[in-house]
């Protein structure tokens, strides 16, 4: 496919024109002093008296991003979220406002073996009844990804969409957005050129940009490109998303979950988690 067939395939889908659990080792996070919290990957031999490296979540970014010891709270390099460790020293300080179904699943847990304890917040205690994504769903693109359970999903020309019921603070629901389209001659490095470049136009003005751009990684079969984007719509919303391209060789595959900037933060465990689960077709076949 050329590019400007490609162009198109990237056209189709909203989530690029707007805008965690895994267990894996090396898998940490760090809370600091303000509550704002860092997931990424770093080991013992990360973690200095002075400064912590931590490494990106898929482990290839050019450089480590260096943290000043005396800014953290708390540490955790074998977990990608607060842990019950951690809430059992900190239940009541500041944290991102991300982990507070955790903050909750921790207080209920307190409170079923101690009377005393917190009551559990009820308006959060419906996303606790069940695991936080739903069963993996095959979609348009030839791939499958779990969604935030809940959610609802339906296929528009060629893309699989799912949107949050529960909306965010914004009145804009976080959503994600699942396509492929045929692979092109060109290598994955154009390829990305190639989106890029689409998103760049479609934006308002000059208003995209590329927050957290990770190493393009090879896997077996091909390349996947991580990437944490913001962009401004037409009618001047700022939108940020993480996003993940698999550059395989039949395909090329496209995720991306979004939502206003205001509430990403908030949303972004949620985006990690699916789109860890996100597998293209080409990933499971056999030999």
């Amino acid at each position: 496919m050329r590019a400007d067939g490609l162009a198109a395939a990237v056209a189709l889908a909203p989530a690029l024109v707007a805008a965690l659990l895994v267990g894996r080792s090396e898998a940490g996070i760090i809370v600091l002093e303000d509550g704002g919290t860092i997931v990424g990957k770093f080991g013992p031999e990360d973690v200095g008296p002075e400064v912590i490296s931590v490494r990106s979540l898929e482990g290839e970014r050019g450089s480590a991003m260096k943290v000043e010891r005396r800014r953290v709270r708390w540490l955790d390099p074998l977990a990608f979220a607060p842990t019950d460790a951690y809430f059992e020293r900190h239940l009541d300080d500041p944290i991102e406002r991300r982990w507070e179904p955790l903050r909750q699943a921790h207080i209920a847990r307190r409170r079923a073996a101690t009377p005393d304890a917190p009551t559990l917040d009820e308006d959060l205690a419906e996303l606790l009844r069940e695991p936080p994504l739903g069963e993996p769903v095959p979609t348009a693109a030839r791939a499958t990804v779990r969604a935030p359970r809940g959610w609802t999903n339906g296929v528009v020309d060629g893309v699989t969409m799912f949107v949050s019921r529960r909306g965010g603070p914004t009145g804009y629901p976080p959503r994600i957005h699942v396509f492929s389209s045929d692979a092109p001659r060109a290598g994955p490095a154009d390829q990305l050129a190639w989106v890029t470049a689409e998103l760049r136009a479609m934006a308002a003005g000059d208003g995209y940009e590329h927050e957290e751009l990770y190493r393009l990684r090879e896997v077996a079969g091909g390349a996947d490109q991580v990437m944490v984007t913001r962009s401004y719509t037409h009618d001047g919303r700022q939108v940020r998303a993480l996003r993940k391209i698999s550059f395989r060789a039949g395909r090329t595959y496209f995720f991306a979950a979004y939502a206003d900037a205001r509430d990403f933060d908030q949303e972004v465990g949620r985006f990690w988690a699916s789109l860890e689960s996100f597998t293209p077709e080409e990933d499971r076949a056999g030999p």
